[in-house]
């Protein structure tokens, strides 16, 4: 392939296509985004389509009002997307529930809560705390043993693949260059120009390079010689069958598709990358579900899956440019930041500097404690 791209982005997946769908419709640059086999780490798999603020950012103000200020962003962006591409994302802000199953859980979140809510720049951002009688307001069918909840109204949710159709979808229209079955094998830069090399021995060029390849940043980055400290973090979802609409406010353990589909989580487990179903991690997921809502007892689980997470080294995104033609995305929130990196991450992408803003995302944090 002879051609020279102005732009190569690494990864298919939500990040990789909304820097493409916003590269593309704030520029005439010529673009391409490769995207690897399934049977790769992939984020999306595991994805569980909320747009989340209320625990983002804890002892870290900036990304705590990131959160919060992309919040706000997310009903314009919906409004942009399905306009554009005729794609229903099913985006409702419904606000977002944490529960709490004991008392010590409620005293610990009420605590971390208040440290989230100091950073907030406006009341309307903040998560309140309720108890079981005013939870049981807005969530009928509520377990007896549950003693209370966080509340954010901010929160929502979407259905993440159509999300992800509408950006690709948008790029490709924009004239960004779709290349599948892409696995990147080896990347090396000489004559101010970036060769990408896949593992069947195809060759891209491109005078720019955006890494948002999720887990694989971290080993690709490795070939140019920059550090980029990612951990997986494994995670499992369970899908039951369609019921009629229960009008859920949506939480980690249990929400509703727009299809009347329930799915029930969440699990965070550190156990380097396998991927494999855990039988015991199903149950509890189970069991934690049907306390929230009793009901779920007599629903039918159809299937469940694992995939993993990426989670920066301190749980921040990391948005980082380096020698003005390599730019580094890496976030463990892809759905909730989506707006963010098709507007703010993309024009700073064109620019060839992250902004001021965005400093305390970038790769110099990690140097930075090695120093001290």
């Amino acid at each position: 392939m002879n051609k020279i791209y102005d732009f190569l982005i690494i990864g298919g997946g939500v990040t990789g296509s909304s820097i493409a769908y916003g590269l593309s419709k704030n520029s005439n640059s010529s673009i391409a985004i490769v995207d690897a086999y399934d049977n790769t780490y992939r984020a999306s798999v595991g994805n569980y389509g909320l747009t989340w603020m209320q625990s983002k950012g804890y002892k870290q103000p900036f990304y705590a009002r990131l959160s919060e200020q992309v919040s706000y962003d997310w009903s314009e962006f919906r409004n942009e997307l399905e306009e554009k591409s005729q794609i229903d994302i099913e985006y409702i802000k419904t606000g977002g529930l944490t529960f709490c199953h004991t008392q010590d859980e409620f005293a610990k979140l009420e605590k971390k809560i208040s440290n989230l809510n100091s950073y907030y720049q406006h009341d309307s951002s903040k998560t309140v705390m309720l108890d079981a009688k005013e939870l049981k307001k807005i969530y009928p069918g509520l377990g007896e043993s549950i003693v209370g909840a966080a509340y954010n109204k901010q929160d929502g949710l979407l259905n993440p693949l159509h999300l992800l159709k509408a950006q690709l979808k948008l790029a490709q229209k924009q004239k960004v260059e779709y290349i599948s079955h892409f696995s990147t094998a080896t990347i090396d830069k000489s004559n101010d120009e970036y060769k990408v090399t896949s593992q069947d021995g195809r060759i891209i060029r491109a005078k720019q390079l955006v890494m948002a390849a999720g887990l694989s940043n971290m080993p690709l980055a490795a070939q140019l010689g920059i550090n980029v400290p990612l951990e997986p973090q494994k995670g499992h979802i369970l899908v039951a069958q369609k019921v009629p609409p229960l009008d859920l406010i949506p939480c980690f353990n249990v929400r509703q598709t727009k299809s009347g589909t329930l799915l029930l989580g969440v699990s965070n487990e550190d156990v380097g990358f396998d991927i494999n179903i855990d039988e015991g991690i199903v149950s509890n997921i189970l069991k934690k579900s049907i306390k929230i809502l009793p009901m779920l007892k007599d629903v039918n689980l159809i299937r469940s899956w694992s995939s993993l997470r990426i989670i920066p080294q301190d749980g921040k995104p990391i948005y980082d440019t380096i020698d003005n033609t390599l730019h580094v995305i890496t976030t463990h929130s892809a759905i909730t930041l989506a707006p963010l990196h098709a507007n703010e991450v993309s024009k700073s992408i064109l620019n060839g500097k992250m902004p001021d803003n965005l400093k305390d995302f970038s790769l110099d944090r990690f140097n930075e404690k090695e120093i001290v």
